[in-house]
């Protein structure tokens, strides 16, 4: 069962990867009007695909959960300041499978995606 919980977040951390490569003009776009920086820009994708892969295929050990719980704490707080400052510049959290600006949702489906990290870690 801990497997998979940290699978199943690992299968959202390739896809939104997956998407971000493949829509990749999209995704380079609505980062540089987000302001990120062009280095995390280019290597977020990278990151979510390794990520994710260790998710899904490694043993749930802090080495692996860790650095996906920040990953995704650092995308939830961006999302919280985008959302309070009324931004309606696409998220880009899956590419250009979803062209809409942040919403609480999302910050409650990273929230969601978090607890099964940790949750993963207690078994």
């Amino acid at each position: 069962m801990v497997w998979l919980l940290s699978a199943v977040v690992g299968v959202v951390f390739v896809f939104a990867g997956v998407q971000k490569l493949t829509s990749w003009s999209s995704w380079q776009s609505d980062a540089q009007a987000q302001r990120v920086p062009l280095s995390i820009a280019v290597l977020m994708p990278v990151v979510e695909v390794v990520l994710g892969v260790a998710l899904i295929a490694l043993r749930p050990t802090r080495a692996v959960i860790w650095p996906a719980f920040a990953v995704l704490a650092v995308f939830t707080a961006h999302l919280v300041v985008r959302i309070r400052r009324g931004d309606d510049i696409p998220c880009g959290c899956f590419g250009s499978t979803r062209r809409v600006p942040p919403s609480w949702r999302d910050v409650w489906r990273n929230t969601a995606l978090m607890v099964c990290l940790l949750a993963s870690l207690a078994g």
